[in-house]
């Protein structure tokens, strides 16, 4: 029963979050801490940025992000996969890529 009850709970936390922080319409792309790229959502492209340890691989396709290829060693970053929302954080290259709405102030980190 209880387990019923948390599927329950989860499932509609994320039909919340789905309505609360709907889908971004902007990347920004994030080098050292640094705003290095403001790019629309909804335009397909590939971006190569150069961090400490090498190029990050960056692709915009069908309004969702992804990293596609990162010289660090862990590849988190690339198992994130696809996001329409929140980030994608390459801590070794110090990468962030971070979808925003241009509309409103509320994010899904200060809420």
């Amino acid at each position: 029963m209880l387990i019923a009850a948390l599927a329950v709970l989860c499932i509609y936390g994320f039909s919340y979050a789905e309505k609360k922080f709907p889908a971004g319409s902007e990347v920004q792309i994030f080098v050292n801490n640094s705003l290095s790229y403001t790019l629309p959502i909804t335009i397909d492209r590939q971006i190569h940025v150069n961090g400490p340890i090498g190029d990050t691989v960056i692709e915009i396709k069908n309004s969702s992000v992804r990293v596609s290829d990162s010289p660090c060693s862990n590849k988190v970053c690339i198992e994130h996969g696809w996001i329409r929302r929140g980030a994608v954080v390459c801590l070794p290259n110090r990468v962030l890529v971070l979808i925003k709405s241009k509309s409103d102030g509320i994010d899904a980190v200060t809420g």
